[in-house]
């Protein structure tokens, strides 16, 4: 069975966008505060985690801005030469491509997962809104049956 409106399983209104920003700068703070530990290492990975959270949450569009939003600002803090644009050396181009291909992928597969889970849920719906008219036909076909042979007996 097609169901046309699986595509739409994140909630709307403005609650999501609010969330969004709300998780983008938890991450933030998290990553700053591991930058004395980390020195450098992962400059990417609390945006990623929390794009993937804001993704499974509140759907594509919030998760694809958080994503591009969280680029520049991981890049520019967390990437040395620290709070400045600087030349790339081969490890800064690295971190950039597996962020980009991981978090795309990891999007990617929480956006067909989502799609599939609420596919499921509307057909579940659906099965048992037909179980129930199923069972209110019956319901009328036994009524009048038992009001047939009421009058067949009289």
């Amino acid at each position: 069975m097609k169901i046309r409106n699986a595509k739409s399983w994140a909630p709307s209104g403005p609650e999501r966008w609010v969330m969004t920003v709300a998780v983008s700068l938890l991450a933030f703070m998290v990553r700053m505060a591991l930058e004395p530990v980390l020195h450098g290492r992962f400059p990417l990975l609390a945006f990623t985690l929390s794009t993937l959270f804001v993704h499974y949450r509140y759907g594509l569009a919030p998760a694809l801005v958080s994503a591009v939003v969280a680029f520049p600002v991981g890049v520019y803090y967390f990437l040395p030469p620290y709070g400045e644009f600087g030349p790339m050396e081969r490890e800064d181009v690295l971190t950039i491509i597996a962020y980009i291909l991981l978090t795309g992928a990891f999007i990617l597969v929480i956006q067909r997962l989502r799609r599939a889970q609420y596919r499921a849920e509307l057909l579940a719906e659906v099965a048992e809104s037909r179980y129930l008219m199923l069972l209110q036909s019956d319901n009328d076909r036994e009524a009048a049956e038992r009001e047939l042979k009421q009058l067949h007996k009289e």
